[in-house]
Formats: C-alpha cells, sequence, structure tokens
C-alpha cells in the first residue's frame, strides 16, 4: 500500500459500518436483533481486512472492496453462530451466544440470516463478476460446512490421523481465509496469477 492508503484503523472502521448497514432492526426484531448482536461483538476483522488488502496490492480500491469484505465476516459469523449451537458453547467473544441470549430456533435463524446476508453484500460489490464470485462463495460455504461436519464426527472418532485433521481444519478455517484473499485479488483487478497466489498465501498460511 502506499503512504495515501487508509489506515488498518480506518479501514476497519469501514468495514464495521457496512456490516451494521442492515435491515432496520424494528422491521422484524426477532430476526434482526440477534444479526446486530453478533455482528456488534467486536472480533480482529482479520479475515475482512485481507480481502481488503489483497485487493490493495493489486491496485484496487478501498470502497470497491468493503462489501465484499463485510461478506466474509458475515459468512464467518453465521459460522460461528452455527458453531456455538452445535458445541453448546455459552460464550463468545466475552459475551452469551446467540442460543443463550434468546433460544435455538432464534439462533438456527440467525445464522441463515447471516449467510443470506453476505450473500446479498457480497453481490453488492462494484464492477462485481457476479458469476466468479457467487460460484467460489458457494464452494467455501460448503467446504466450511463439511469441515464442521468433520469436527463433529472427530468427537465420537476413537483415533483421528494428523492428515484427517489437517483436512478438517482446511476445510473449517483454511478455505475462508482463501475465499478473503482470492476475492480480495479478483476484485481489486489482479491477473490471474496474483489472484492464484493471494488464494494459495491465504490457505496455506492459516492451514499451518
Amino acid at each position: 500500500m502506499t503512504d495515501s492508503a487508509p489506515s488498518f484503523i480506518e479501514i476497519r472502521k469501514k468495514i464495521d459500518t457496512e456490516l451494521l448497514s442492515l435491515p432496520p432492526a424494528e422491521k422484524i426484531p426477532l430476526f434482526y436483533d440477534p444479526i446486530y448482536y453478533v455482528n456488534s461483538l467486536g472480533g480482529k476483522k482479520l479475515r475482512p481486512l485481507l480481502t481488503v488488502i489483497s485487493g490493495l496490492v493489486v491496485g484496487g480500491k478501498v470502497d470497491n472492496l468493503i462489501p465484499a469484505s463485510a461478506a466474509i465476516e458475515l459468512l464467518h459469523n453465521f459460522s460461528l453462530v452455527h458453531d456455538d449451537i452445535m458445541d453448546n458453547d455459552e460464550t463468545r467473544r466475552g459475551k452469551a451466544t446467540v442460543h443463550v441470549k434468546w433460544d435455538l430456533g432464534t439462533a438456527v435463524l440467525a445464522g441463515d440470516g447471516l449467510l443470506g446476508l453476505a450473500y446479498s453484500k457480497l453481490l453488492n460489490t462494484p464492477n462485481r463478476r457476479d458469476n466468479l464470485l457467487a460460484s467460489l462463495f458457494t464452494d467455501a460455504v460448503l467446504e466450511i460446512c463439511e469441515g464442521q461436519a468433520l469436527d463433529k464426527t472427530f468427537e465420537t472418532t476413537e483415533f483421528v490421523t494428523e492428515t484427517e485433521y489437517m483436512t478438517m481444519i482446511g476445510k473449517k478455517t483454511a478455505t475462508l481465509i482463501r475465499l478473503a484473499c482470492q476475492i480480495g485479488g479478483i476484485i481489486g483487478g489482479g491477473d490471474s496469477k496474483q489472484i492464484e497466489s493471494l488464494a494459495e498465501y491465504g490457505y496455506q498460511v492459516f492451514r499451518w
């Protein structure tokens, strides 16, 4: 990034603003209140930051990258809400999980809503390449769900090999980091080699 590029703090503020730019909670409180709650819990915002940074390094503009970066975080939050249900976790980022603060059914609905909103943000990307972005995003959703299913399976498996464990981590965690870097490169206007390199970086660095 150049000296004129915005700081990480400025980028994160833009991401937070986009995350909370959703239909008003008063519209259907039972649906939107838990979603706002999840999106307000904080967190490092590592994944959306990587989307923006990946786009910037290939010449993209911050504002063009913000909707997709928010989509990445919404997808991440979707996985966390459902993960918390499956693991019976009571807290997330120091606060009550959605199924504890509300109830199980509301948490499932909130997770579904987060996924739908993620697609909505993704498709608000300026100069977007709809088919490619949606295809990559959908593939990542399925891989993340496969990873969570493997994680659940391993709870009752007597012995899990290192290879099996790495496959699970690759699907559950590294896939989303890869997607964050990959779509940042695409939206930023990177060439095929740059996009491939960013995707591989995202996958490998957070897999190991």
